[in-house]
């Protein structure tokens, strides 16, 4: 029994010696001390004390450190900046610090729209091993000045314990800086609210140009120079901080802000008196420069011009595109820097375009349920000349004068067909919602809003109803300036959205007329006449377009750069029609069917058709179009782009004098055979060689041949062809035809005008007659 309480009593005594070994061991234990952690600082031109420094450095320096745990790891470092004295103080940059200097940042998820010197979610402690700190080098008067600081930083570990702070010391130096004027308004007019912008130069390496703060103090002086005093009309005698501004080198002075600038006194237009800005600049050593000043003169009864930009007055300066179903472009012209939406279909890649400037001089577009106008404004000034397309000046020009007053564009206001415009993210309420005084009302956007300068105006924006969307509108813009002045005459787009003409409605015939004026070769109204005549057992009454006088009518009107200098002749005036015969009957001029290539898809797009009348210059305009990538030869005359000797001409050289061997045209099919009209009522030259030289024909196609050359027979005449160029243009393909479930389309390669007017009237009658 004795010997079993013996071992009992040697167990105890080992296990408790094994207690005061463990409780002795270095590692953490309920007996044992944590470890303090240890920091250096491993970067910096600081020494240890003052007394061992021997020259200055620039004031601005990185701070670098590095700390330990024994026994743990370190979570994080604070660091202070104390005086010479020892004192805490706060440094540009890190100017938010605790009662004992400690420089405070935010917490992790703190709300950071609290101002950091307001906030509660805030600590010393930051996982960061190094700092940039801007060090005081200038006195209590903020002139340049040899000043020492004490940087400190010390760390704490995962048990929360300190470590004891590491210390440098430091002698700083800068230069002293000179603040400036940045907004050139010396000597200026100017409106009664402005950003004044400053800057800083000190010549110092790398921080040079960055400001700390600016203070800046207004006063109106007499023409003597005498300070006129706030009870006299002028400033209150103080001077005014940028410090704390999101952006330090900008000063808001304005009606919305509250502080107005003081208008000049003013006789007859002549100031009695100066508006006087006194600057200095402190940067980031703390130095402050020396003052600077400019003068100025302040005046009521600016306001601003509002601009849309839909190249009123100069199309050249058109920056508002449509884009829908029946709206488009299928190429983005050459030098084109405008960057238009776009949409992929079926038919390959449709861009956005103008509108179109119809014949009732009106602004006009075809709808759908997905089109889109793509709106775009600015104010008077923005660019240069007012175009979109050149440089930005962003100078603010009084609508009345043209003079520039140095007040910025805030917002705008913005109506449609007489409401305010209808933007479901901003919808017009609260301060989004602008009253005038006569009730009318606006949707009111700040300018860097999404749509501050711009807006995508869609089905949406009518309520949703195509029956809304079809017919005339006007959209309304007005600019707003920080005096909070409005624009008094607000600009206008009034444009035309017409409903679509389906294939099914298309009706009659429109004759388009791009002869130019070549009266002793091709007068106009026999041509006309002619027309008129072929197609009037078809209809009685049809519609009629001279491209030479719609040009004449664009160019008075600056309109011809809508399109690029291109297309002219607007969709909404031509869709309605079954079909377009579209004539250059001059056989050798060149016309500008190319041209209207954007206008004319659009047209066979809705299921028109078309007729085209020329002559030996369709060789030149299939070559224009393949030049520019216009596929209409090919895919509506079903002539490839790819051949450049797809069409053929008879060569001579003088026009309609050489090697006339053209009387007439063959029938392949059931239409009649039509002869070349001799004599000719209006060619002199066509009735002294009794044939026709400037004809086309076709070489490469996939369509059918209604028409053949006829020649002139070998020995007939004093202009006869040889037997090998009878054997080479008797028979040549004149005339194609090619259909399609949208469309029939017909190519002429001699001028109908010049051929025999019955026997043109009944091919034209069972052409027309035949359109599906």
């Amino acid at each position: 029994m004795l010997k079993k309480k013996s071992a009992i009593y040697l167990i105890i005594v080992t296990l408790m010696v094994l207690l005061i070994l463990t409780s002795c061991d270095a590692r953490k234990g309920t007996l044992n001390a944590n470890l303090q952690p240890y920091i250096t600082i491993t970067n910096y031109f600081g020494v240890d004390g003052d007394s061992l420094i021997t020259e200055s450095q620039l004031f601005q320096q990185t701070i670098q450190w590095s700390g330990t745990d024994e026994d743990g790891v370190v979570e994080g470092y604070a660091f202070r900046v104390l005086n010479e004295d020892e004192e805490p103080i706060a440094t540009p940059g890190y100017d938010v610090i605790d009662e004992e200097g400690w420089v405070k940042f935010y917490t992790p998820n703190a709300n950071i729209d609290i101002p950091l010197n307001e906030s509660a979610e805030t600590t010393i402690w930051k996982d960061l091993a190094y700092a940039t700190v801007n060090f005081p080098a200038a006195d209590a008067n903020g002139d340049s000045a040899n000043v020492v600081s004490i940087f400190e930083v010390k760390c704490k570990d995962n048990s929360q314990n300190e470590s004891a702070a590491a210390r440098k010391y430091f002698q700083a130096h800068s230069n002293t800086p000179s603040a400036l004027l940045k907004s050139n308004i010396k000597g200026e007019t100017i409106g009664t609210a402005i950003f004044f912008e400053f800057m800083m130069n000190d010549g110092d390496p790398y921080v040079g140009e960055i400001p700390y703060y600016f203070d800046y103090k207004l006063e109106m002086r007499d023409l003597d120079g005498n300070i006129i005093t706030e009870n006299d009309g002028g400033y209150n005698d103080e001077w005014m901080s940028t410090l704390g501004n999101a952006d330090v080198t900008l000063a808001l002075h304005s009606a919305l802000n509250g502080n107005a600038l003081i208008p000049n006194t003013l006789v007859d237009d002549i100031p009695q008196d100066s508006t006087f800005i006194r600057i200095k600049a402190i940067d980031t050593a703390l130095i402050v420069s020396n003052e600077t000043e400019a003068s100025f003169i302040v005046k009521e009864g600016f306001y601003p011009g509002t601009i849309i930009y839909f190249g009123e007055g100069d199309s050249n300066k058109n920056g508002t595109y449509a884009l829908g179903t029946n709206h488009f472009a299928t190429y983005i012209p050459e030098g084109s820097t405008a960057i238009l939406p776009s949409i992929q279909t079926s038919d390959g890649v449709h861009y956005a375009t103008a509108f179109w400037y119809n014949g009732e001089e009106k602004y006009s577009a075809i709808g759908s349920s997905d089109y889109k106008t793509y709106m775009r404004w600015g104010y008077y000034g923005e660019f240069e000349s007012d175009n979109p397309y050149k440089r930005r000046y962003d100078e603010t020009k009084d609508e009345l004068t043209g003079n520039t007053y140095y007040c910025e564009i805030v917002g705008y206001d913005i109506r449609l067909d007489g409401e305010p415009y209808y933007y479901p993210p901003i919808p017009a309420e609260g301060d989004h919602l602008q009253v005038d005084d006569d009730g009318k009302e606006w949707l009111r956007v700040g300018v860097d809003y999404p749509i501050g300068q711009s807006t995508t105006v869609t089905l949406t924006s009518f309520g949703g109803s195509l029956d809304d969307l079809y017919g005339e509108h006007t959209f309304e813009v007005r600019a707003i300036d920080l005096q909070g002045a409005v624009d008094l005459t607000p600009h206008e787009f009034n444009f035309t959205v017409a409903a679509p003409i389906s294939k099914e409605e298309k009706s009659g015939v429109l004759i388009i007329d791009d002869d130019g004026i070549y009266t002793n070769v091709l007068p106009g109204p026999y041509v006309d006449s002619f027309y008129t005549y072929i197609i009037s057992d078809y209809v009685t009454e049809h519609g009629l377009i001279n491209r030479e006088e719609l040009n004449l009518m664009m160019v008075d009107n600056a309109m011809g750069g809508l399109h690029h200098g291109k297309s002219i002749i607007a969709t909404t005036d031509i869709q309605q029609y079954k079909a377009i015969i579209y004539h250059s009957d001059n056989g050798p001029e060149e016309f500008d069917f190319w041209k209207e290539y954007e206008s004319l898809m659009i047209f066979l797009s809705q299921g028109g058709n078309l007729i085209l009348s020329g002559g030996s210059n369709l060789e030149y305009i299939s070559g224009r179009c393949s030049d520019n990538g216009f596929d209409i030869f090919e895919d509506y005359f079903g002539i490839p782009m790819n051949n450049e000797n797809a069409i053929g001409k008879i060569p001579t050289s003088v026009q309609y004098l050489n090697n006339p061997f053209f009387i007439g045209a063959i029938a392949e099919e059931d239409l009649n055979d039509i002869d070349l009209l001799l004599p000719n009522p209006f060619n002199l030259t066509v009735n002294l060689v009794e044939g026709l030289q400037p004809v086309a024909y076709f070489n490469d196609f996939d369509s059918e041949v209604i028409y053949n050359f006829g020649c002139r027979p070998v020995g007939q005449g004093n202009y006869e062809p040889s037997q090998t160029e009878f054997d080479e243009y008797n028979g040549k393909p004149v005339a194609l035809k090619k259909v399609s479930d949208n469309n029939s389309c017909f190519i002429f390669g001699f001028p109908l005008s010049f051929m025999e007017p019955e026997q043109a009237k009944s091919m034209m009658t069972q052409i027309l007659n035949d359109l599906p």
